[in-house]
């Protein structure tokens, strides 16, 4: 089959960039696929064994299609040469597919956490989740929670939804670790503990941070990394750090490289992944690779995802997450374990099992 692929993010959306990297390893992997064509805006992009074809006029089509959409006007001019169209997150170009069309629906936690969201967000959230559900052949989703939410709140078929969490994308080279951190301006001296993402309410820096303030005083020799832009929350995270006179133990690397962070979680003493709500979460499973222990929130896809290989808390708890924190710290040989089991966890989400997952797709 030939299969048409979207891809319109970039590393500043987070983990939708590497499930898109991963989606699209695993096609290249997939029998049932015998070409596949990249449709992107981002001309430096490459990937092995995939057709790219730049989209141009992009902001065009993008208005042009949205304004069309409003009038239930689906003119179908785009990806003509294709069986099937693949994207790993929504669009308004899918309303212009000539094909059949799949996309990746990862969460609906605006019905969860309407208050982490803006008026105008959540107005375009519910207005293209609507639209695409009435045109799309089948929804991926990576979990059985968010599989729930399409089924009750966009009325979806169950048997048109896929479940299929995405395997992990490895793709890094080998760093050089002084040359990283005179980079990065990291002193040495210090344990740390890693928490890449975003600075995006559900990510739940408040309540790590004010667990960290409890943690310091009693492992003084312990940091914490935080990563992502300086957007959405990060002004009143940097409040908070200054309130609670955490400057010296907290320390912000903005957009660290890709190909960057294989030190980062080598490195670290543990990575931790608090989130409020996720499908999955892609840096537990770059700890599992780079052996960094984990500490996760036990909650949703993630709970399962993580299963015994971290030590998992309660993400509304401070406490919860403190004595997870302190646990993990406080115990050489439960972070070994950790270690070993995060390694035999990642055999479990393959490309192999990932196709077979989606099979229904190519049928």
């Amino acid at each position: 089959m030939k299969i048409g692929y979207l891809f319109l993010v970039s590393q500043q959306n987070g983990g939708v960039y590497q499930y898109s990297l991963s989606l699209l390893k695993s096609l290249t992997l997939n029998k049932s696929v015998s070409e596949i064509t990249v449709y992107t805006r981002d001309k430096s992009f490459e990937f092995p064994r995939v057709k790219i074809k730049i989209i141009n006029s992009y902001d065009f089509l993008f208005f042009f299609s949205l304004f069309l959409s409003v009038f239930r006007i689906y003119p179908k001019i785009l990806f003509k040469k294709n069986e099937l169209l693949i994207s790993p997150t929504y669009s308004p170009l899918l309303f212009l597919s000539r094909c059949k069309f799949v996309f990746t629906l990862h969460d609906l936690q605006e019905l969860h956490f309407p208050e982490n969201f803006s008026k105008v967000i959540l107005t375009w959230r519910n207005y293209m989740y609507g639209k695409l559900s009435k045109l799309s052949a089948y929804i991926i989703t990576e979990s059985n929670y968010v599989k729930t939410d399409i089924i009750n709140y966009l009325n979806y078929s169950p048997q048109r939804i896929i479940v299929a969490e995405s395997p992990p994308i490895f793709d890094f080279e080998e760093v050089n670790g002084d040359f990283v951190k005179k980079k990065y301006k990291i002193k040495e001296g210090f344990d740390y503990v890693f928490f890449p993402a975003q600075f995006w309410k559900h990510k739940n820096h408040k309540r790590v941070i004010n667990a960290f303030y409890k943690i310091v005083k009693k492992h003084n020799r312990t940091k914490l990394i935080l990563t992502g832009r300086k957007s959405r929350e990060y002004d009143n995270i940097i409040e908070q750090i200054r309130e609670l006179n955490m400057s010296e133990y907290i320390l912000h690397l903005e957009n660290i490289d890709q190909k960057d962070m294989p030190y980062f979680f080598k490195n670290s003493i543990l990575t931790i992944a608090p989130t409020l709500h996720e499908s999955i979460s892609i840096p537990v499973f770059e700890a599992f690779y780079f052996e960094s222990p984990v500490c996760a929130s036990g909650i949703l896809a993630i709970k399962d995802q993580v299963s015994n290989a971290g030590l998992q808390f309660d993400p509304t708890s401070e406490e919860s997450i403190y004595k997870s924190l302190d646990t993990m710290l406080s115990n050489y040989d439960l972070r070994q374990d950790f270690k070993l089991k995060g390694k035999k966890r990642l055999e479990y989400f393959s490309h192999e099992r990932y196709n077979n997952l989606i099979s229904p797709l190519f049928k």
